[in-house]
């Protein structure tokens, strides 16, 4: 049965590893550190925009869209994603394997359903 222990076991990731993704609760602070300026701000509702990352986390973003959540197309930035980065970029230790599993549960039930975009099959 695929679940994130076999995600987990796959990665060689230790219990001491594993750590809850924090909820942030100031995203105007995720917002000015993602985009490196001090007047950011997110507009409440909208998605952050992938081209005003800061270039590292431009190819950080890529990475992680590319290999750690393909499900999802690199300039989908939801707030799962951004604090994702947030807490990556600050090194933080993360269940990366909740993570994944999570998001790839997601990709499978939208193409279930039959909503998934076919530019991401």
């Amino acid at each position: 049965m695929f679940t994130p222990r076999v995600i987990n076991q796959y990665y060689k990731i230790t219990s001491e590893d594993v750590h809850p993704l924090s909820t942030i609760q100031d995203m105007g602070k995720v917002a000015r550190f993602l985009y490196g300026r001090d007047d950011a701000w997110l507009i409440p509702g909208r998605d952050f925009e992938h081209s005003k990352l800061t270039d590292s986390l431009l190819i950080l973003n890529l990475f992680v869209s590319h290999n750690i959540d393909p499900s999802m197309h690199y300039t989908t930035m939801n707030d799962t994603k951004v604090q994702f980065l947030y807490h990556l970029a600050h090194g933080r230790k993360i269940d990366l394997e909740s993570y994944i599993y999570t998001q790839l549960v997601l990709w499978a039930s939208k193409l279930i359903r039959g909503t998934l975009p076919s530019s991401q099959l």
